[in-house]
């Protein structure tokens, strides 16, 4: 039989043995409940970048479709090439860049050797022709998926693989 002094200290032990116990199950769920939390952020976070390339891979190609008609209004057509208006509408050689390239920008001279946008040249200045695509991103950018096109009304467009494929352009990539 158990002394009083054995028992005290075994009810002593039982119940640190049970704080340890329930002190480990709260500090548990608090790691668990962290790793959620900081997965979701992250998860989030890598979203809002992606959306943010999007948005800027639209400003680009949107900054390009001004520029064009800006110049098909004064000139009564579009340039024969890109480098006509890069370097008649001071854009930046950044601009024939895309949001989702990782590299820096050539000499404006040589700007279809190294820009990721492709222009269709010979497209019709008829105003009442239907909106035609004009320049779309090398789909290289895209793994294969599709493009974004720039239509001569202005507007950017995403194009799958599929759709993409009736878009002619005026040099291979």
């Amino acid at each position: 039989m158990a002394t009083c002094e054995e028992a005290i200290v075994f009810r002593r032990n039982a119940r640190s043995r049970i704080a340890f116990v329930g002190i480990s199950a709260v500090a548990l769920a608090v790691i668990v409940a962290s790793i959620l939390i900081i997965g979701e952020l992250w998860q989030r976070h890598g979203i809002s970048k992606l959306r943010k390339t999007h948005y800027r891979e639209q400003e680009k190609l949107g900054d390009i479709g001004k520029a064009l008609t800006n110049y098909r209004l004064e000139e009564g057509h579009y340039p024969s090439k890109l480098e006509i208006l890069a370097i008649e509408k001071n854009l930046p050689p950044e601009s024939f860049l895309s949001a989702y390239a990782n590299r820096q920008p050539g000499i404006i001279t040589n700007l279809s050797s190294w820009s990721d946008f492709i222009y269709i040249e010979g497209i019709s200045t008829d105003d009442g022709a239907k909106p035609s695509a004009i320049v779309f991103g090398s789909p290289h950018l895209y793994n294969q998926a599709g493009s974004y096109v720039l239509y001569t009304d202005g507007s950017v467009l995403w194009l799958d693989k599929k759709n993409l494929s009736g878009v002619k352009c005026s040099r291979p990539r």
